[in-house]
């Protein structure tokens, strides 16, 4: 089954919705030294990970500069995790 592409504003969308979330857990992440496993599964969830990835293996197959802008967006939230 082919996942739905996703635009950038569909995926900068997402990332925002995220950042609140992640601003709360930014010290958990910090005292754990690693990415709480909520937030792992809440990027992978979110598809923020399959940006560049090629759409030959299910991603959206679009630009750095897409992926730089939800970065910078994640960023707002815990820049660790971005």
């Amino acid at each position: 089954m082919k996942m739905a592409l996703m635009t950038r504003e569909e995926l900068l969308q997402r990332a925002r919705a995220l950042t609140p979330i992640w601003r709360e857990r930014a010290q958990e992440c910090e005292d754990l030294r690693r990415l709480p496993q909520e937030t792992v599964e809440e990027l992978r969830a979110s598809g923020l990970v399959d940006v560049c990835k090629t759409r030959e293996f299910g991603g959206y197959e679009l630009g750095v500069d897409v992926f730089c802008e939800i970065v910078m967006e994640l960023a707002k939230g815990c820049a660790s995790t971005a």
